[in-house]
């Protein structure tokens, strides 16, 4: 169990205009983490044929930025994320999908964002009350980092064969499917993922209440960056499966070799996920922690298939 508290962290900050320069940087940011990490490791069975070995882990983190160059300032990690005081960094920072407009009272008696918009367009929470929806409406919707992760890996050994699989997961994460923009909105030419099959089409048939009817003019804004391409990145993989046989040790010493095993193995075997991108795990922004959780388009994890043998010498 741990909080970490950091002080002085090093942030750029705005300076008057009479200064001749545009900022400084200043030890100015602090950061809060407080977590949880418990390691199990048991043995459920042990016989003189039989054994059975289960490694079991979970890690649970919550981050809040405590302080920045000022009071209330925000600094903007990419163009759907910002990092504010009180929030997680890089929060998600764009309008709020509500849902689709049914039928034109609901177009006539809410907030919208364009005169043009009809039944079947996407509906935004007006955040600030102001009785119309804009940019000013942005608000967090959510956070790239997980409730919490867990792996969980057994081992069974019977007389010299073994079976190991190892599966892997997370819990409470957001994606910013950017990828969206292009294959969930109707409005080119190109393919499209079997979700919009869901779309609004009539008051008689709404779809699922989520996708907007299929449109080439943004009067919506559903073709721009909103919480409607934000999913849940949770998921749970079957990351290795693994099966091995060692040959008994009479044989061992007529071939006068130490050990010999033999082994197939299988990587990345299945994903469990609503996400509906290729991997809810990727990331388009590779090792920029700053801008975690956007996927345009990240490249799949390939299966892998491998045999070989494992052979001892000396």
């Amino acid at each position: 169990v741990y909080q970490n508290h950091k002080k002085d962290l090093l942030l750029n900050s705005l300076l008057p205009a009479i200064s001749g320069f545009g900022s400084s940087t200043q030890n100015v940011g602090e950061l809060e983490n407080r977590g949880l990490e418990l390691a199990l490791n048991t043995v459920n069975i042990r016989s003189s044929n039989f054994t059975w070995n289960t490694n079991f882990n979970i890690s649970m983190n919550r981050n809040k930025v405590l302080a920045l160059s000022s009071t209330g300032s925000r600094i903007s990690n990419s163009a759907y994320q910002i990092t504010e005081v009180g929030h997680p960094i890089s929060s998600f920072f764009m309008l709020h999908a509500i849902g689709v407009f049914q039928n034109q009272a609901e177009v006539d008696a809410l907030p919208k964002q364009h005169p043009n918009v009809q039944p079947g367009d996407l509906k935004f929470e007006d955040v600030n009350g102001d009785g119309v929806i804009t940019d000013a409406d942005r608000t967090i919707v959510g956070n790239p980092w997980p409730k919490y992760t867990f792996g969980f890996t057994n081992n069974l050994t019977f007389k010299n064969l073994t079976l190991s699989t190892t599966i892997v997961g997370t819990q409470g994460n957001q994606v910013y499917f950017q990828g969206g923009e292009i294959v969930l909105n109707s409005a080119g030419v190109q393919n499209q993922l079997a979700l919009v099959a869901n779309r609004w089409k009539s008051e008689q048939e709404p779809g699922d209440g989520i996708v907007p009817r299929a449109i080439r003019n943004d009067y919506a804004r559903g073709l721009s960056s909103n919480s409607r391409y934000l999913f849940d990145g949770s998921f749970v993989r079957i990351r290795n499966i693994n099966l091995s046989y060692r040959l008994p040790d009479n044989l061992l010493q007529r071939l006068r070799i130490p050990a010999l095993t033999v082994f197939g193995d299988v990587a990345n075997v299945y994903t469990f996920t609503d996400y509906p991108g290729y991997d809810p795990e990727s990331s388009s922004t590779g090792d920029n922690v700053a801008a975690s959780g956007i996927d345009y388009f990240s490249y799949p994890l390939p299966r892998i298939f491998t045999l070989g043998l494992r052979v001892t010498l000396q």
